[in-house]
């Protein structure tokens, strides 16, 4: 029996008990992997190949104990000799204590828009440039990504280029845009690529495989930025730029990475200065306007604006008139005081010239008694 034929056998199985079709889409997916993980039969697996492929992943802990169970669940349904076969099987697939504090990645860990141009510009293949800008800027899931399809999933339109892609956690179809630069390399290796396939397998006539993507991206991260960087910390980082975004709409976000607005804390990572600066902003922010409502307060503000400067000229004429009048007024007032100063001089002078006269009478007066 192949794998594939075990696979599904064991799905079938599966479905007797789970009922959701999402956690079964997720079964699948990690049992596949890690049959795929090995190029050996599958009645040669043991306990090295499963530890391996642990090994391999780098996912946090919540992912890994999800993983891991699935694992457990598995091989005790396929190996009746499981408790020999994998040693320490209970060890192995142990769950993590996950904290309160425990996140999918730390701040630290993701990569900003400086980062991932490293990574490219580092990357010598235009297959794997072209794969870590779509899973960065498009916000995609690894294994979606690898799946895409030049005719299906590829919108060339005349100045964009637009990803139309159905996601098979939740069966809906979104489309996603590009920056200009991820959208060049795009079209530049659809020039060169003849594939169905934009990332076509050099060993088979199908996609690439996720393994391999996983392995060229760890090794070329240390290289390049001096940390590994898993294959979803790059669309877990451009979520998190995203959401924190005080100009992106969390709906519009939401489509660009394919799932819907409750996913968002999933993705919010932020430092305790940007948490504070938030919360300071919770009486303060305005709430937002629709553009209708946008398009009003503008006119108004505009026809405020216009009166306010009619106001402004209409207050200068006014003032400049009180200046003027204040001039006169002054004119006048030096006019007057200068007649006060006049009379006040020839007033001085007459009552001299009246002295004048009195003193000489007296003089006059004294000369005559002498005389007598």
């Amino acid at each position: 029996m192949t794998k594939n034929q075990v696979l599904k056998q064991y799905i079938e199985h599966k479905k007797l008990r789970v009922k959701s079709e999402a956690k079964i889409k997720d079964i699948e997916r990690d049992i596949d992997r890690f049959l795929k993980s090995s190029s050996k039969p599958l009645e040669d697996f043991t306990a090295d190949e499963l530890v391996s492929y642990l090994n391999s992943l780098g996912f946090k802990k919540r992912t890994m104990n999800g993983i891991k169970a699935y694992l457990k669940n598995f091989i005790k349904w396929k190996f009746e000799d499981y408790s020999t076969r994998f040693r320490n099987l209970d060890d192995i697939c142990k769950s993590e204590k996950i904290e309160e504090n425990d996140r999918a990645y730390e701040p630290e860990e993701m990569i900003t828009k400086e980062e991932i141009k490293k990574l490219v510009d580092g990357e010598t293949d235009l297959l794997y440039k072209n794969y870590w800008l779509i899973l960065f800027y498009g916000g995609c899931r690894p294994s979606t990504t690898l799946a895409l399809e030049w005719d299906k999933n590829i919108k060339f339109k005349e100045d964009e280029v637009i990803i139309k892609v159905k996601e098979n956690k939740n069966k809906k179809t979104f489309y996603k845009s590009l920056p200009k630069i991820a959208e060049q390399y795009l079209i530049d290796w659809r020039k060169k690529n003849d594939s169905k396939w934009l990332f076509p397998s050099s060993k088979s006539d199908g996609h690439l495989h996720i393994k391999s993507a996983y392995g060229k991206l760890r090794r070329l991260s240390i290289k390049v930025l001096g940390k590994q960087v898993t294959l979803y910390c790059l669309r877990h980082s451009i979520a998190t730029i995203l959401y924190n975004s005080d100009d992106k709409e969390d709906g519009d976000v939401a489509n660009q990475l394919s799932h819907t607005k409750n996913m968002k804390e999933t993705y919010l990572n932020l430092d305790e200065d940007k948490k504070i600066a938030n919360a300071r902003k919770m009486y303060l922010k305005a709430p937002k306007l629709s553009k209708e409502k946008q398009t009003e307060f503008e006119n108004k503000i505009k026809e405020l604006q216009q009166q306010q400067s009619k106001q402004k000229e209409t207050f200068h004429n006014e003032l400049h008139k009180i200046f003027n009048k204040m001039g006169d007024y002054e004119k006048r007032m030096d006019a007057i005081t200068k007649r006060r100063v006049n009379i006040n001089e020839k007033r001085k002078i007459k009552e001299k010239g009246l002295l004048n006269q009195i003193k000489e009478l007296q003089e006059q007066k004294e000369k005559d008694k002498i005389t007598k």
